[in-house]
């Protein structure tokens, strides 16, 4: 415990988010509660953490009534069950139009050049101190379980997922951006 009591301090010290993660499985945000009631983080800093993640879940619609979303008219058939379901199963429309290849390539491709990583200290661009400062490191580690997982991504909201096309960073991004270097 202890361990993840200090994993814990020093990620909320780095900046790290909160995700949506497995409520059952013990890893470093199963210590917050911990942490609030020993005095050791406050309130205002986990809602400063939770901030990016709800806010980006207001702004995909994940809140708002059915009646606002404006995918609802892409499977007219399925907008009467919407109300039932968080999220509509896979259609056959959503699998040949919405999820073809000739879709996803380019997606994959903007984000493998489109990942964002907060500049504090003049961190950025990370240079090899070991040797000559001017050489820059030419691989970076994505750490965490969703560099190797995307169970996680979904927690337990989501009734349909897409195995197929799903895939950690570690196994799609970074290749397809290695192999386009």
């Amino acid at each position: 415990m202890e361990l993840l009591v200090t994993i814990t301090m020093t990620a909320v010290q780095a900046g790290v988010n909160l995700e949506n993660s497995v409520p059952t499985a013990e890893e470093v945000f199963s210590t917050l509660t911990h942490l609030v009631t020993s005095g050791k983080l406050s309130r205002d800093q986990i809602t400063e953490m939770a901030r990016p993640l709800f806010l980006t879940r207001l702004m995909q619609g994940e809140f708002n009534p059915v009646e606002m979303d404006p995918y609802r008219y892409l499977e007219p058939e399925k907008s009467l069950h919407l109300r039932t379901i968080w999220r509509p199963q896979r259609s056959l429309y959503s699998q040949q139009i919405i999820l073809n290849k000739d879709h996803r390539k380019p997606d994959i491709a903007t984000t493998a050049r489109t990942i964002v990583l907060e500049n504090r200290g003049q961190f950025w661009p990370l240079k090899n101190n070991f040797s000559d400062s001017r050489k820059l490191f030419r691989r970076i580690a994505a750490v965490g379980p969703f560099a190797t997982s995307v169970a996680e991504l979904y927690e337990q909201n989501r009734p349909a997922t897409a195995h197929d096309i799903e895939v950690p960073l570690s196994k799609d991004i970074f290749q397809q951006h290695t192999h386009d270097s």
